[in-house]
C-alpha cells in the first residue's frame, strides 16, 4: 500500500495521499459491514478501493476483521497467501 501511495505520488503530487484516504475509508465501510465484499480465496472476503485498481482483501475473525492485503489488480492472483499461513 504503501509502494502504491509513493508510486502514485510521483506520478501526480497528492495522488498517493487520495489514495491512501480513499483505502482508509473503504475500510472504514469494511468494518461497518464486513459482509459487504464479495468471497474470494481460503475465506477471505474482497472489496475494491474505489478509483483505484486496487481491492481490500480481508477475512472476518470472531473479533476483529483482518486485513490481508490491499491488493493491486494487475498482480498475481493470490500473492498474498502465504500471509494466511
Amino acid at each position: 500500500m504503501v509502494e502504491s501511495a509513493l508510486w502514485y505520488d510521483q506520478r501526480e503530487t497528492g495522488l498517493g495521499e487520495r489514495f491512501l484516504a480513499t483505502v482508509a475509508a473503504t475500510q472504514l465501510e469494511v468494518q461497518r459491514n464486513p459482509d459487504l465484499g464479495t468471497p474470494h480465496r481460503r475465506r477471505t472476503r474482497k472489496w475494491r478501493v474505489p478509483g483505484f485498481p486496487h481491492s481490500i482483501v480481508y477475512r472476518t475473525e470472531p473479533d476483529h476483521i483482518l486485513v490481508v492485503a490491499i491488493a493491486h489488480g494487475n498482480r498475481q492472483e493470490g500473492y498474498w497467501e502465504y500471509r494466511l499461513d
